[in-house]
């Protein structure tokens, strides 16, 4: 089966956002990844988001320009306070001692201060639910956390893991999919796993597009019109565009691309990236067995969003504090920044997704 081969120019959507992986050597560090997507996804989506009013319930500590700048700023000693949680001091030794990776000015100091917080954070709640005899025990959520790549060799750290994501799908009262549920999906509508193969030759006007139109018409062969005419980088490839699911394509190419019959030259199309004509050259109706773990990392993803919403809201009351020389702790974000981010947008410079092509 062939697999989308995405091209500079093309018909292709915007691209999602990738799965979250483990990073670094332990493994619950990827619930800290996987919350930092959800929780930029739902920032940016907020009118709020980055406001002064967001981020100020949660002691936040901002570089101001009376500060001189980080260049201005002694190293801290081991006895000083690197982060204050609800209260509570942990200086500069103890995070190091928690969380050994902890190296102050290190390349991953930001990232390991940011762990060494959520970990306090979300472990405080876990101990909270233990007491309340919360109960962690779903194969089903183990099993498709795997297939996420989310889990790592260790047992232990994988039942922490486990553990910390149950614990925000039980604030947000949501379950994973078990497989009948899937099934249950996959037969309401089979036609949304199925996979459209198409070829198409882009050009720039309309008047190329139905010249191309008449000498296919007259016999042309549609893989070598496509290699001398197409402007699109699919061109050498006879413009292919491989075999692609619902939803892969801009609507305007995505409705001809429903629309046609196996083997019919369409167009022109029109779209933002020119004027196609294309063939669909096969559909694909995807077996449940070979959709079933898609299915399921769809809804865990879509359940991600309430998921970390509630658990936010059980942590909303909790204060961070962080010495400059540190990081900066947004509530926006629910993470540590690097030192010197303006807390006010901690959003500024992220790049934003862009329509990509062929």
């Amino acid at each position: 089966m062939r697999s989308c081969q995405t091209d500079a120019v093309s018909p292709f959507s915007s691209p999602s956002v990738p799965r979250a992986r483990a990073q670094g050597a332990r493994v619950p560090r990827a619930l800290g990844v996987a919350l930092a997507v959800i929780a930029l996804a739902a920032a940016c989506a907020s009118d709020d988001a980055g406001s002064a009013g967001t981020t100020a319930a949660v002691g936040q500590v901002e570089l101001t320009p009376d500060t001189g700048g980080l260049t201005e700023f002694e190293n801290p000693e081991p006895s000083d306070v690197a982060v204050t949680i609800d209260g509570r001091d942990f200086t500069f030794a103890e995070v190091s001692e928690i969380n050994p990776d902890y190296a102050f000015g290190s390349a991953r100091a930001t990232f390991e201060l940011d762990f060494f917080v959520r970990q306090q954070l979300i472990g405080g709640l876990l101990d909270e639910y233990d007491r309340r005899e919360f109960t962690p025990a779903d194969e089903e959520l183990r099993a498709q956390l795997q297939v996420a790549g989310i889990m790592g060799e260790d047992a232990a750290e994988n039942d922490q893991l486990t553990d910390e994501i149950r614990l925000a799908f039980t604030l947000a009262g949501v379950e994973p999919m078990n497989v009948d549920q899937a099934r249950a999906r996959y037969d309401a509508d089979p036609a949304a796993f199925s996979l459209t193969c198409t070829s198409h030759i882009l050009h720039d006007t309309e008047a190329d597009a139905l010249e191309t139109m008449d000498l296919l018409d007259a016999g042309g062969e549609f893989g070598q019109l496509a290699a001398e005419r197409s402007t699109g980088p699919s061109a050498p490839r006879g413009g292919d565009l491989g075999c692609n699911p619902p939803g892969t394509m801009v609507a305007e190419f995505a409705a001809a691309e429903d629309s046609a019959e196996i083997g019919a030259f369409v167009g022109p199309v029109q779209t933002s990236f020119g004027f196609h004509v294309l063939v669909v050259t096969e559909r694909q109706l995807t077996p449940f067995e070979e959709s079933v773990a898609d299915i399921q990392q769809q809804q865990l993803q879509a359940d991600f969003e309430p998921a970390v919403t509630a658990l936010f809201a059980e942590l909303a009351d909790h204060t961070v504090e962080i010495d400059p020389r540190a990081g900066v702790w947004s509530a926006t974000a629910f993470q540590v920044l690097p030192p010197g981010t303006p807390a006010e947008d901690p959003f500024a410079t992220l790049p934003t997704p862009t329509s990509v092509g062929g």
